[in-house]
């Protein structure tokens, strides 16, 4: 079925995403960003009882948490104040979070570095095996609405 305009919905994977890690989490390339042997603890004798991977999975608030390092470069928010996500839906057993959520224009030319760095945010946290950024654009993201109070008063609406 042909979609049209404003009703059509993308999904992104890692392979679509991930076109330049350096450019998408200015993080990744910080030195010293992968733990070394002497700052991970060896697992202790009290941890007889195997952890389910739905134990260890992240909570929504979690997930939001790491959202709120994506940054729109453009504005300089980050898209959890901006009101850019719109829904978070976590599989914990499979291992999979859906995130659906808009751009602050369809023709935004950063979507690519915006959902990039949105799944690596996501894929990164312990227990994630699959993430899934899909655009939609229905609601349309509105600057009076969308935004948090803080961000609404940061981009001049009050």
């Amino acid at each position: 079925m042909p979609f049209s305009g404003l009703d059509q919905q993308q999904t992104f994977t890692q392979a679509q995403c991930l076109t330049d890690t350096k450019t998408a989490t200015p993080e990744a390339t910080a030195p010293n960003s992968q733990p070394s042997l002497e700052t991970v603890a060896p697992p202790s004798a009290s941890q007889d009882q195997p952890t389910s991977a739905i134990d260890s999975f992240p909570s929504e608030a979690q997930i939001k948490e790491a959202l709120s390092e994506v940054k729109d470069p453009e504005i300089g928010m980050n898209i959890i104040e901006l009101g850019l996500v719109y829904d978070i839906i976590l599989d914990p057993d499979k291992g999979s979070v859906q995130i659906n959520m808009t751009l602050t224009s369809p023709g935004c030319p950063l979507g690519p570095e915006i959902t990039g760095a949105a799944y690596l945010a996501i894929t990164r946290l312990p227990g994630v095996k699959d993430c899934h950024v899909d655009l939609v654009w229905t609601p349309m993201w509105n600057p009076e609405v969308n935004p948090t109070e803080e961000a609404k008063a940061a981009l001049g609406f009050w």
